[in-house]
């Protein structure tokens, strides 16, 4: 039987929760107080948007080689139930469109974009209006507006009540 231990070389112990299954030390200790910092991307450089980004079914590229695309974008969508598009988060021009690594182990169909020389800064995010009622849409619209905007795995996959 293995014997698992952590990042200091200790033995790891605790109860299991499901069958052969562990939940090892996270660590969170190493990195919980530093700040977060802003990742800046050199033009030329690449980003990899994978169209497998939820449990839902894959999203098929809605866009093309050499395309200009900007940030918000959408780069793949599914007319499927359980889906949502991806959205592409630089401004640049799609390099390839092809099968990539991908962290369920296999490669998936992702949208290769080269990073252009122009990217939006904070000031250029858009606020909600002060005036904004959320009670004056129907959940239909809330529900279609978060689907758009690409909202997974926060409990959307629920659908809202009528009241």
């Amino acid at each position: 039987m293995a014997v698992l231990k952590d990042i200091d070389n200790k033995k790891v112990s605790g109860k299991y929760t499901f069958r052969r299954g562990i939940h090892p030390p996270e660590h969170k200790g190493l990195t919980e107080s530093l700040p977060v910092k802003r990742v800046v991307l050199k033009a030329g450089s690449v980003i990899v948007v994978p169209m497998l980004q939820h449990i839902g079914a894959m999203c098929k590229p809605t866009v093309e080689v050499k395309q200009e695309v900007t940030v918000g974008q959408v780069v793949g969508d599914s007319e499927a139930l359980v889906s949502a598009p991806v959205h592409s988060s630089v401004n640049g021009v799609v390099k390839e469109i092809s099968p990539q690594p991908h962290p369920s182990g296999r490669k998936v169909q992702s949208v290769v974009i080269t990073v252009g020389e122009e990217q939006p800064s904070e000031k250029d995010w858009r606020k909600l209006p002060s005036s904004f009622d959320p009670n004056k849409y129907n959940p239909e619209t809330i529900t279609k507006s978060i689907r758009e905007a690409g909202v997974v795995g926060m409990g959307g996959g629920r659908r809202f009540r009528q009241r």
